[in-house]
């Protein structure tokens, strides 16, 4: 869209139809947040380090008005499509790829940790004792605490011998982020997207397990502020997007305006 215009000239009027262009297109308002902070940063790089920019940013807060609740990712899974996800990795490709996989997609039920996050846990921060887990979130630049679950971790004997600052999910490197989405991608479009559009908040993602520990979480009726600081969430608001999740009162409700006392209408 902007093209060879030189970085001077670049308006705030244009990073604003920039802008409504990507959510016309169809994406996510988190990503079009990130395409603009990109910039912003690309001006203040200009302004302070290489002085090829003078003036105001003109990317500054053209972003703020994207809310996280317009962003909110509608796919989670069942009980039943969780165990389908793990199974369909059992037997997949060699032993170590299978492993690190059900590795990460286990640690991520556990902790609702993003997949940055998961990453890059290391032996030296789980307490085998206390089954605690110490997370760095890299989004938020703060550290929390996650646990294993007793149902999805039963037996931590893999972890005794490992070396301290060897990274949990190892192959014969540390597993990163491109070759996670390079093995798991094709498997949870064939299960889950099949028929939807790339931008459609239906399709499953890696980071729809953390949406799937949070839903499901909200479904049993867990609080909010629980919720919130299972995830990490700088402002409950950011949390707000479960509440929805938080209505079987509500059925309840519905299911009884209709009926007589015997149950008939």
């Amino acid at each position: 869209m902007f093209g060879s215009i030189n970085i001077n000239n670049i308006t705030n009027v244009q990073i604003q139809q920039f802008k409504m262009k990507k959510l016309k297109e169809g994406y996510a308002p988190s990503t079009v947040e990130t395409l603009i902070g990109s910039m912003s940063a690309i001006f203040v790089f200009s302004a302070k380090i290489s002085m090829k920019f003078k003036g105001n940013n003109p990317a500054y807060k053209v972003a703020s008005d994207l809310t996280r609740v317009e962003n909110f990712r509608l796919r989670y899974l069942n009980s039943e499509e969780i165990e389908l996800l793990i199974y369909s990795y059992r037997n997949y490709k060699t032993p170590e790829i299978s492993q690190a996989i059900i590795l990460f997609i286990k640690l991520s039920l556990s902790t609702a940790a993003r997949a940055s996050t998961v990453i890059n846990i290391k032996r030296r921060d789980i307490d085998l004792n206390t089954r605690q887990v110490r997370l760095y979130d890299f989004k938020n630049q703060s550290h929390y605490v996650g646990y294993l679950s007793k149902t999805l971790f039963q037996d931590l004997d893999f972890l005794k011998d490992m070396e301290p600052d060897y990274k949990v999910l190892y192959t014969t490197q540390a597993l990163i982020y491109p070759t996670l989405l390079y093995h798991m991608r094709p498997v949870y479009d064939e299960l889950f997207n099949e028929g939807l559009k790339k931008h459609d908040r239906y399709r499953f993602s890696i980071h729809s397990i953390r949406h799937t520990v949070a839903s499901n979480l909200a479904i049993q009726g867990v609080s909010l502020l629980k919720i919130k600081h299972i995830l990490n969430h700088k402002s409950i608001r950011s949390t707000l997007i479960y509440a929805k999740l938080q209505n079987k009162d509500t059925f309840d409700d519905l299911d009884a305006l209709y009926s007589k006392k015997d149950g008939s209408l």
